[in-house]
């Protein structure tokens, strides 16, 4: 909502013109959104490729993890007692892994692959 109520032309849309816009015009929907007087709300996606990545693989790790597991003891979940706090545990693991890869990924960029596109 207030978005649509900010004049393009206002310090608020000048500044996000600056931000968002592209200076070198590779933001042309963008701009020309802009240059018809709407300022669309933007969300730049930062470090979301890499997070989907992690997630996916450790999504897949978990699935292959519940397959290998009906195949050995015949459950997903559940089972005897001692396999099933063992799966747990290991999917809560996975659970850690990816909270901390992206934590790290996003407070420290320098020690991950960057794939997030820098803004000036």
């Amino acid at each position: 909502i207030y978005w649509v109520t900010v004049a393009p032309k206002s310090p608020a849309g000048l500044e996000w013109k600056a931000r968002y816009g592209g200076a070198d015009g590779d933001n042309y929907l963008i701009t020309d959104y802009y240059d018809k007087g709407q300022v669309p709300f933007v969300v730049i996606a930062g470090n979301l490729g890499f997070n989907v990545m992690i997630f996916v693989i450790l999504a897949f790790c978990a699935i292959a993890f519940l397959f290998l597991r009906r195949m050995t003891v015949g459950f997903e979940l559940g089972g005897p007692a001692w396999s099933a706090k063992i799966s747990a545990c290991i999917l809560f693991f996975f659970w850690i892994i990816y909270v901390v890869v992206s934590s790290l990924q996003e407070y420290h960029p320098t020690y991950f692959i960057n794939l997030a596109p820098s803004i000036a």
